[in-house]
């Protein structure tokens, strides 16, 4: 398979020293995107945790796994290896896609609600597939592969109910849309639990219906995936961040310090 070259703003050879640099001292979490759209690493232990000086470049959306990355800017999707060697690549034309990879580069997947299409990798290249009959008025909070022939989005309404649907990745018709009782906004998965904001605060639903109130944080949060069992937690009013840890029965939320004004040219 060939291998092209990261399209980021910063040399590829920062990558595997920063990532080095940092597991001398603290634990690796993740690679996160933050407000300022720049991507960095995130080490240490909850409650304790620093992000990266140095950036990884800047881009309008971004993903991460323990085994894979997805990153777009301008329109330009790519999916990388953990030492950030690309993988894949696709135009969409594009610039407000939503991003998942939560496992291996199989798991790789992008919406595209402009042109109401999923995007994602088979195992050798980027397969794009026209969704059907889905009300455009539904915005997607988060997708997922939920295996190699159907793709998952969650959807909020205009009154903050959240959506479940199942959508064929060969034909892209709709299979199935349910709502999900008790779930609102800015919905998100981790595993078989959903993430989300009540008055409460951050929210966690689990198979099973049951709800736990994790932390407060703010009535905007947005999601994104930094690591298989890291999540970050933005809210764009507050100015502040969160990383969520769920995994190995833990549960914890982290405060981010504010992104070091140190930037890599």
């Amino acid at each position: 398979m060939m291998r092209s070259k990261f399209f980021g703003t910063i040399a590829l050879a920062l990558f595997p020293s920063a990532w080095a640099a940092a597991q001398v001292t603290t634990p690796p979490v993740g690679i996160g995107r933050f407000s300022d759209a720049s991507v960095r690493n995130v080490y240490g232990l909850p409650q304790n945790l620093i992000v990266d000086s140095n950036t990884l470049g800047s881009f309008d959306a971004a993903s991460f796994s323990d085994h894979a990355g997805l990153l777009a800017a301008n329109g330009h999707i790519q999916l990388v290896q953990p030492d950030f060697t690309v993988v894949g690549e696709y135009d969409s034309a594009e610039s407000n896609v939503l991003l998942n990879v939560d496992a291996g580069p199989d798991s790789a997947i992008a919406w595209l609600p402009a042109s109401q299409s999923l995007v994602h990798w088979d195992g050798t290249q980027f397969i794009a597939t026209a969704v059907n009959g889905l009300d455009p008025s539904l915005r997607a909070t988060a997708v997922r592969v939920q295996h190699r022939r159907k793709a998952q989005l969650l959807l909020v309404d205009s009154g903050g109910s959240v959506f479940e649907a199942g959508i064929s990745l060969k034909t892209g018709d709709v299979l199935s849309l349910r709502v999900l009782p008790g779930v609102y906004g800015n919905a998100f998965w981790q595993g078989s639990d959903v993430l989300f904001e009540d008055a409460s605060g951050l929210e966690r639903m689990t198979s099973d219906g049951s709800v736990q109130t994790i932390g407060a944080t703010a009535q905007d949060a947005s999601f994104s995936r930094i690591s298989s069992s890291w999540i970050l937690v933005t809210s764009s009013s507050q100015g502040r961040t969160w990383a969520l840890h769920i995994g190995g029965g833990d549960v914890s939320l982290s405060e981010l310090p504010a992104v070091p004004s140190q930037v890599s040219q």
